[in-house]
């Protein structure tokens, strides 16, 4: 049984629906499934349909975009078991029935020091920001897991940040090319710091807090294409010291 709880500008409850299996349109038009009237709501704004007992969202080409725990949808995007959809100035929260779950008290993500957040750096995705709003944000290359990456070096079920309160704890799930923190191979669960470094696979993200912005070409890079002159140039300078030295002895 899955749980969708629509709230208005004001922030009271305007709409409670519970369903198993469904497909529903949320808009601006009065046949809409769930309708919600709102100059920032498009017509046909999103769809919120079942399939293989997971609950799924997609944009309908709305005019203001529909944000799942802060990040803008495209395409379709897995609810998981707890998320917060933004459609215009209205927040809807979508959870499983069997979850603990109070809307009061969920951790949905802002721009603060207490929400935290990976962020993709060094390749041609840079920027992108994956939300840490589930207690477990399972990461991998298939649609079951909350943090979808679509490389061949990340395994289907790759790795999970679990998060109890306001620590943030990953565990890499025997992937075929590892995770590692710091530029170190973990093999059991580590508690994750602001500003860590992590790679699954070959893809790497920064760890830190939702408020943070993080260069897009850390350090890692960097010091990958400096060395290599800086050791050229130590190269030369030996060769230059052993050939003076060598005219000297001559």
């Amino acid at each position: 049984m899955f749980v969708l709880t629509v709230k208005n500008e004001a922030g009271e409850i305007a709409v409670k629906k519970e369903f198993e299996s469904a497909s529903f349109v949320i808009g601006r038009d009065p046949d809409c499934d769930v309708s919600i009237s709102s100059s920032g709501i498009s017509r046909k704004h999103a769809r919120i349909f079942t399939q293989d007992q997971c609950c799924f969202i997609e944009d309908l080409g709305s005019s203001n975009g529909t944000l799942v725990d802060g990040q803008k949808v495209h395409g379709q995007r897995n609810l998981g078991t707890a998320s917060q959809i933004q459609i215009g100035e209205h927040l809807l929260f979508f959870h499983q029935s069997n979850a603990k779950f109070d809307i009061s008290g969920t951790l949905f993500i802002s721009d603060d020091d207490q929400h935290c957040k990976i962020v993709r750096v060094n390749d041609s995705f840079a920027g992108e920001v994956y939300n840490l709003s589930e207690m477990n944000n399972t990461i991998g290359r298939t649609d079951e897991n909350f943090i979808l990456l679509s490389d061949h070096s990340i395994s289907r079920h790759h790795a999970e940040i679990h998060r109890t309160g306001l620590v943030y704890t990953l565990s890499d799930l025997q992937s075929s090319n590892g995770t590692q923190v710091n530029g170190r191979k973990i093999k059991k669960p580590v508690e994750l710091r602001r500003g860590d470094k992590i790679d699954f696979g070959n893809l790497q993200f920064v760890f830190t807090t939702g408020g943070d912005q993080v260069p897009l070409h850390d350090d890692r890079t960097k010091s990958s294409n400096v060395s290599l002159p800086i050791l050229a140039g130590a190269i030369v300078l030996v060769m230059m010291i052993l050939g003076g030295a060598y005219v000297l002895l001559g």
